[in-house]
Order: C-alpha cells, then structure tokens, then sequence
C-alpha cells in the first residue's frame, strides 16, 4: 500500500475518532490533506490490481464521509444561529437609534 494511502486513512481515522472534539479549523486542515491526497492519487500511475486494491480501501474510508459531513453541518447551523442573532440586534438597536437630522425647529405661536 502506498503511503500517501496510508497516511490519508490515518488521519480520516484520527479526525473521526476526535469528531465531536474537533474545530472547524481541524476539518478545514483535514480537507486540505486529503485534496492533496486525492490529487496524488490522480496523477499517480497505478496499474489495475492496484487500482482495485485502492478503490476499496477508499470506498471504507468514504463511508465516514456521513461522520464528517454531519459535523461539517452543525458548524454550519452554529454560524447561521449566530449570523440571525447579530440581524436581529443589529434591527433592534438601529429601531432604537435616531438617524432623523433635524434643521430646523418649529414654534407654535399663540394668536
């Protein structure tokens, strides 16, 4: 097995085992990884009993996709929860705050 082959189920193992631990800065690194991984995998030249052997050690790895996507998601829910609060108060303090200029002023006169 190729290195760079082990490597990348070594980490996608580390990643799943630490999921619930782990920051979005960790996925994004682990995603870098494993691009350039995928990437050596591409311009590699490998020969068919290879490439079989390959396919399915990725298509294990590929099932912990669901694990990471999962996390992935509530990074996502996390940020759009916080983008809503800060709207919301954004509305809430410029209800609040005068933006009107007033020139001039205004006397009742009494006759």
């Amino acid at each position: 097995m190729y290195s760079w082959m082990e490597q990348l189920e070594t980490m996608t193992m580390a990643l799943v085992h630490q999921i619930e631990h782990s920051t979005e800065e960790d996925i994004v690194a682990f995603v870098q990884q494993r691009e350039e991984h995928i990437d050596l995998l591409k311009n590699g030249t490998v020969n068919q009993a290879q490439l079989q052997e390959m396919r399915d050690q990725l298509s294990k790895l590929l099932a912990y996709d669901e694990i990471i996507l999962g996390r992935m998601n509530e990074f996502k829910i996390s940020a759009e929860l916080g983008m809503h609060k800060t709207s919301t108060a954004r509305k809430q303090k410029s209800a609040y705050e005068s933006t009107i200029l007033y020139d001039s002023l205004l006397f009742d006169t009494k006759k």
